[in-house]
């Protein structure tokens, strides 16, 4: 039979205010688990004999009512395990008290744990979007905390007209949001928090579809008039149409790639960089034009390891969250100024960062065989490159179209 006694957990020193932590001891064979209660008292407010708290304690009577129900409970889990099994250990207490303590976690607290995991990693871009997702849906149920079993068919009914009224989200959107709500279920079930009957998603249930988003890039007469906007070289719209431009004529590389380049990413009239998103190599001629905008950048003295645009130059490079902080903040300041750009340009399209990359496959079209456009694109499979770049092929659908019509 196990004992259980609670203690004052006097470990290496006590915390600034001289308390030492509450702990329930459950021993089985010599080997101890400790269960921590949260809660702190001074050693001369501790009666370790009868282990409780000594009425010198404001606080004794609601803490020795924590002690006695944290205790009845420890010992109704132990009888329970060892009227099951014939031979118990301290690791299947343990074991059985872990799977306890997982039934109570809630939706958030479980998100919670996601987040910082992904933190600790350093998966900030993964961290930030899971994190907006995470507190829409805490302000669609009003700031209130939600156990799994509660998060059934109606209420993601009720959530995805939310998005749509409230944020205007797109269905692809949405999908995500349903797709992050799932994966945390499944974690759910997997720990034992919560029972599959519960599953809202699948057979019966919520059914998630990725619709496709439109892709829609600029054209060649639109891209000539970017290459002949004039602005001042000390404004921000002249350096934030140096870097689009840069994106696109490396085929749509990503914006936090272009402020990452280096001089020493680009020897021998070639350059060579590691992709930001899934660490592969690249290797690419420069062409002519990416040229002549590094040229203006180029300082009168320099190291190999400057960056050739200014958006790193002050930022930690030890520390990743501080890089990462610097090139997200360095990408909305983009967006904003290339919505400007687009005015003066007169352009309608929506002109962001991402559309550099679309802008290059409008104009490629067919021109490229896939293959080379796989490459271009660094895509792992062809498939991808194949999906991607159907949405910028019209010739056939409209020559089909005229076929018809054209009487």
């Amino acid at each position: 039979m196990a004992s259980i006694k609670a203690i004052l957990r006097k470990t290496n020193q006590p915390r600034k205010d001289g308390k030492w932590p509450l702990a329930i001891r459950v021993t089985k064979d010599r080997k101890s688990k400790f269960i921590w209660l949260k809660q702190y008292v001074n050693e001369k407010d501790w009666d370790s004999r009868n282990g409780t708290v000594k009425r010198s304690h404001p606080n004794s009577a609601r803490l020795n009512h924590l002690i006695a129900k944290r205790i009845a409970e420890l010992n109704n889990l132990v009888l329970e395990i060892e009227d099951k099994e014939e031979s118990t250990s301290i690791i299947d207490i343990r074991n059985a008290l872990t799977k306890k303590k997982r039934k109570n976690v809630t939706f958030f607290e479980l998100a919670q744990e996601r987040l910082d995991d992904y933190k600790k990693r350093k998966v900030f871009t993964v961290h930030d979007t899971d994190e907006g997702r995470i507190k829409t849906f805490k302000k669609f149920l009003g700031g209130k905390d939600i156990h799994f079993h509660e998060i059934t068919i109606p209420l993601l009914k009720k959530f995805r007209t939310y998005l749509i009224a409230t944020n205007g989200n797109s269905e692809r959107t949405i999908a995500n949001y349903y797709i992050l709500i799932r994966t945390l279920f499944n974690q759910a079930i997997k720990e034992g928090i919560v029972e599959r009957k519960y599953y809202p998603f699948g057979g019966d249930g919520i059914s998630i579809k990725l619709g496709e988003s439109a892709k829609i890039g600029l054209n060649e007469e639109e891209l000539k008039i970017l290459e002949n906007m004039k602005y001042d070289p000390s404004s921000a719209k002249w350096h934030t149409l140096n870097v689009w431009l840069t994106s696109f004529y490396f085929a749509g590389i990503r914006i936090s790639d272009v402020v990452k380049l280096k001089w020493s990413d680009i020897p021998d009239g070639r350059l060579y960089y590691r992709m930001d998103k899934n660490q592969k190599r690249v290797s690419l001629k420069i062409p002519e034009k990416a040229q002549r905008i590094f040229d203006l950048y180029l300082p009168e003295k320099r190291s190999e390891d400057d960056f050739i645009f200014p958006d790193l130059k002050k930022a930690n490079l030890s520390d990743k969250e501080d890089v990462y902080t610097k090139v997200k903040t360095a990408s909305r300041r983009f967006n904003r100024y290339l919505k400007k750009i687009a005015k003066d340009a007169e352009i309608t399209k929506n002109l962001s960062n991402h559309i550099s990359r679309h802008s290059f496959g409008n104009i490629s079209g067919d021109k490229i065989p896939i293959p080379m456009l796989q490459k271009l694109y660094r895509h792992s499979d062809i498939k991808t490159t194949i999906g991607y770049q159907n949405n910028f092929l019209y010739q056939d659908a409209d020559d089909a179209l005229d076929a018809v019509i054209g009487f």
